[in-house]
Order: structure tokens, then sequence, then C-alpha cells
């Protein structure tokens, strides 16, 4: 309580949203079809903000499909 007084907020990542290294350091990775590919697959450690200013990195599973493992939707790609 008296973190969040001071401004000290947790970084609101949920399963399923894209990795992003500027709030989350990604400790290994795994495949699961289920989850799009660059997306988090779980959270071992929630991260945390003081304003505009990362205190503590999440640390995070992040799911990487093979190439050639998944059907692609050509909106997805990224040229």
């Amino acid at each position: 309580d008296a973190l969040r007084r001071i401004g000290v907020e947790e970084i609101d990542l949920k399963v399923g949203d894209t990795f992003d290294a500027r709030t989350a350091e990604a400790l290994t990775t795994t495949k699961d079809s289920t989850i799009p590919d660059g997306a988090i697959a779980s959270i071992f450690e929630r991260g945390f903000m003081l304003r505009d200013q990362l205190l503590r990195a999440a640390r995070v599973v992040v799911n990487h499909h093979p190439e050639g493992s998944q059907a692609t939707d050509p909106s997805d790609s990224i040229q």
C-alpha cells in the first residue's frame, strides 16, 4: 500500500499480450499453437513502474512458432 501511494504501479501484462522488451524480460520460449507467435505464454514475476520509469521488468515466457509450423495470415506479415 505504501508503494502504491508513492506511485508504484504493476505493469499490466496478460498471457496472450505481445511481448515488449521495454517492460518485460524473456526467460525462455515455448511452443503453444493456441497463442500467437511472439506473445507472452506465461508470467513468472510481475513487473513494476514508478511513473514512467521501469523499476523491475516482468519476467515472462514468450511463445515461438518455428517457421512453417503454423498457418500464417498474409495480413500479419511484416515486410
